[in-house]
């Protein structure tokens, strides 16, 4: 197994390049608080995307789309998509729509605090679904902590999960995007042919992510709206076993309560900076706080490490728990 995970810095990349604001549009749709909803996928999920702007990790080595520079093999589709390429919506590459700006998506799910006003687009998330959110002042501003389930029939690739708050006048504070963690042991193939892998969410996967680059200054108290988009690509994509978590369960240390688990490496590569995210959460799975750890070494090929992360502020009543590592020689 020697293909390299090139494509993902692309799609993550452009996602972020582009206008994604939802704030001020006539067609924005209030989803309000949300009621109990179903939870996460049990400890043991698997790989994620990492990184981006906040905390959780950075983007993969290589940094470079396929070989030509170009999209995959058939191209950008116009509304609805193509042959085997990135699907548009929206209206074309002419307005900034990119793929995954497409599907209304929704929110039915456990939110805090439960009087903060939320909402999405008309084209904002596909078929995801924003099932858990916390936001809340961390210790460099505001962060907000979300789960987004994919309700779906097929992977939706790259996600990531775009924030614009408001005050109560209506103003903007500011907004944020970050890649969200994916919880499968799978890794996608654009290809055959070629030499790069993305990271997926499957249908009925729960991503979860950290996001805390708001302007500073920006606290809750002065928050009355939340908008948020879901950046994501529909790609024609394998699943390839690449790595797994077994065994996550919570322990109690001299700091507190923190997290023990396997990380098993399926490649037929050494993987170097493997990094475990683990993300406390409530009875109806809404993530609460994130907590990592990263080897002290390579993993080597069918090997796997033995990990502890430090203790979490925030225990919560569950976790589930994402890999990552550097791009594999």
């Amino acid at each position: 197994m020697t293909k390299r995970l090139r494509a993902f810095y692309f799609a993550t990349g452009a996602a972020i390049a582009l206008p994604l604001s939802c704030g001020g549009r006539s067609d924005v749709m209030v989803d309000g608080p949300g009621g109990a909803s179903g939870g996460v996928p049990g400890a043991g999920g698997s790989f994620p995307a990492g990184g981006g702007g906040s905390a959780g990790g950075s983007f993969p080595a290589g940094g470079s789309f396929p070989a030509g520079g170009s999209f995959p093999a058939g191209g950008a589709g116009s509304s609805g998509g193509g042959t085997g390429g990135f699907i548009w919506d929206g209206g074309g590459p002419g307005t900034g729509a990119f793929g995954g700006f497409g599907g209304l998506g929704g929110a039915s799910g456990d939110f805090y605090p439960d009087d903060l006003e939320v909402a999405t687009s008309g084209s904002g998330c596909w078929d995801l679904t924003l099932t858990g959110l916390t936001v809340q002042d961390g210790p460099s501003g505001l962060e907000v902590f979300g789960a987004l389930r994919n309700d779906g029939d097929i992977p939706t690739c790259a996600v990531s999960l775009d924030i614009e708050v408001f005050d109560g006048s209506g103003t903007s504070l500011g907004s944020a995007i970050n890649t969200m963690k994916h919880p499968s042991q799978w890794l996608y193939s654009l290809s055959q042919s070629d030499q790069s892998l993305v990271v997926c969410l499957g249908p009925g996967e729960t991503a979860m992510g950290h996001v805390d680059q708001f302007p500073p200054g920006v606290e809750l108290a002065s928050v009355a709206r939340l908008n948020y988009r879901c950046p994501s690509f529909i790609l024609d994509v394998d699943p390839i076993d690449a790595i797994a978590l077994t065994d996550v369960q919570a322990v109690t240390t001299v700091d507190g309560t923190a997290y023990t688990g396997v990380y098993e490496n399926h490649l037929e590569v050494p993987i170097s900076n493997a990094t475990v995210f683990v993300f406390p959460t409530t009875a109806t799975g809404r993530p609460l706080d994130m907590v990592e750890v990263v080897a002290g070494s390579d993993v080597a090929a069918g090997d796997s490490w033995s990990f502890e992360t430090p203790a979490v502020n925030d225990l919560g009543v569950s976790e589930a728990a994402f890999p990552w590592f550097d791009d594999p020689l």
